[in-house]
């Protein structure tokens, strides 16, 4: 009998295609309101988590997460982890859901196994501050930030983001941030790949990158 190689190697293309369409068919949307009824798994505006960390912890890889208008603080809306997901966290409106903070605590801390399809966009994060890496978010394998803008961050190193990995940052402003040891003000990056793209960094103390 004749083996057609051509027609496995079809075969075998056609079922990854089919596993990779299962896969990201089956991804959710969950949401956040700070008027959100909060009745888990979050996936309706009605049912909406009222902090950011219990719509993460609900999702899984490939979910978005939705983040109503308005300003997050306090508690589940600090030091927020993926858990190792890459997952979509965006606002609902461009720049307008505000992470704010008054104490010495970051937004953003990502110490999991996150790629840079795990994504950040269209927040305004601000006043956070840590007493080593990275004020606004700390990122240890990889993320991408796109549209937002990080300010008034403060940190040891990377006042606005410290990143191990890999980082991409697009369409975004980093401003007024603040590394005391003046390494990073903006960004402090030592991975292995950073792309900054369409961005806008001014006014960092301890520079605009470190890398």
């Amino acid at each position: 009998m004749r083996y057609d190689h051509k027609s496995h190697l079809l075969i075998l293309c056609s079922a990854f295609c089919y596993m990779l369409i299962a896969i990201f068919a089956r991804a959710d949307y969950h949401y956040v309101s700070i008027d959100g009824m909060n009745q888990a798994p979050f996936t309706n505006w009605a049912d909406a988590a009222t902090t950011i960390q219990a719509a993460i912890t609900a999702a899984e890889t490939h979910d978005t997460v939705v983040v109503g208008d308005g300003r997050y603080f306090g508690n589940g809306n600090t030091n927020i982890d993926f858990g190792g997901k890459d997952i979509i966290l965006c606002a609902q409106s461009n720049q307008q859901a505000i992470i704010d903070f008054m104490v010495n605590v970051r937004a953003f801390y990502l110490h999991g196994n996150e790629t840079t399809n795990a994504v950040i966009q269209g927040f305004v994060i601000m006043n956070g501050s840590s007493n080593n890496y990275g004020g606004g978010i700390y990122a240890q394998k990889g993320i991408t930030i796109r549209n937002c803008i990080i300010t008034s961050n403060t940190a040891e190193y990377g006042g606005g983001i410290y990143c191990l990995g890999s980082a991409v940052v697009e369409s975004s402003v980093l401003s007024s941030n603040r590394a005391n040891t003046q390494l990073g003000g903006g960004i402090y990056f030592t991975g292995s790949f950073l792309g900054v793209r369409d961005s806008f960094l001014s006014k960092n103390y301890g520079g605009g990158i470190y890398s």
